[in-house]
């Protein structure tokens, strides 16, 4: 890309194009879109939020409802930090199907697909569409905020080290088998501000045990590629809320990401662990 030119995410990212494979043992754990929008007051009452449950119940009939707290810290001089807990936000509801796999969550400003394990992007895309045309009639937001795709992967070591799976350039002291012996947890977290505002989360990291997703019953070390991309829109710019134009946007974040994710691994882990299927398929 020329300098001075305005490029796109994946032009900035420069990362070479990758040929979709599946993979045995899918280290996914956790796939998830969501879209913020100026807040809807009415989301917090059933009779407003029922019409949208109607138009998902037949994919989401699991349906739960809870409230978001925040916290902060208080301190006075020379004493100990101290965590108080904020007023309730506005009630929050979450649909999920009854494999407890697929779920969606929505609140007065947000939207979230969310799911823990899928064949092929093009079923979290039709279902992304799906749950954007419920919100469009049933919701009606209207100045959205933000956009944003992120995927959790979780490598199981077993008996590889960091380096039979992940490239060089990212494991920095782990690089060295010495090291890696003793070595519980090392993670370091990668934020790129692009124009646009556009930005990627990528946090990448080696840890002990156990999994970075609530609920994972996943055991034993693992190598941990957590990458989030998104776009924050600021006045007088605004995220249309169109089921088209949004999945337009989170396929091209989804190529951006496959793209970092195929970097980040080792040509040989790839190859061991692809699996036979037919060319072009999507993780």
């Amino acid at each position: 890309m020329e300098s001075g030119t305005e490029g796109t995410l994946l032009d900035y990212l420069d990362l070479p194009e990758a040929e979709c494979v599946v993979l045995e043992r899918p280290p996914l754990v956790l796939a998830l879109c969501q879209v913020q929008f100026e807040p809807v007051l009415g989301v917090g009452q059933e009779a407003f939020v029922e019409p949208f449950h109607r138009a998902i119940r037949d994919d989401y009939p699991r349906l739960s409802r809870f409230r978001q707290f925040a916290l902060q810290i208080e301190a006075g001089p020379a004493e100990e930090p101290e965590l108080v807990e904020k007023a309730p936000k506005p009630p929050a509801w979450r649909f999920g199907d009854l494999e407890e796999n697929w779920s969606v969550v929505l609140a007065k400003n947000f939207l979230t697909l969310e799911v823990r394990r899928y064949g092929r992007f093009e079923a979290f895309l039709r279902r992304l569409w799906e749950v954007l045309a419920a919100l469009m009639e049933h919701i009606e937001p209207q100045v959205g905020t933000r956009l944003g795709l992120r995927y959790v992967n979780e490598i199981r070591l077993d008996e590889l080290r960091a380096e039979d799976v992940i490239r060089r350039e990212l494991l920095g002291p782990l690089a060295g088998r010495r090291w890696e012996a003793y070595t519980e947890q090392a993670v370091q977290q990668v934020l790129l501000r692009f124009p646009g505002h556009e930005r990627v989360n990528f946090t990448h990291g080696r840890l002990p045990a156990g999994s970075t997703v609530q609920g994972s019953e996943q055991e034993g070390p693992f190598y941990l590629l957590d990458i989030d991309m998104f776009r924050e829109y600021r006045a007088p710019e605004a995220l249309e809320i169109d089921a088209e134009a949004i999945c337009r946007q989170v396929e091209t974040y989804h190529t951006a990401i496959y793209r970092l994710f195929r970097w980040a691994v080792t040509p040989e882990y790839v190859e061991a662990r692809q699996t036979r299927q037919a060319a072009g398929a999507r993780g």
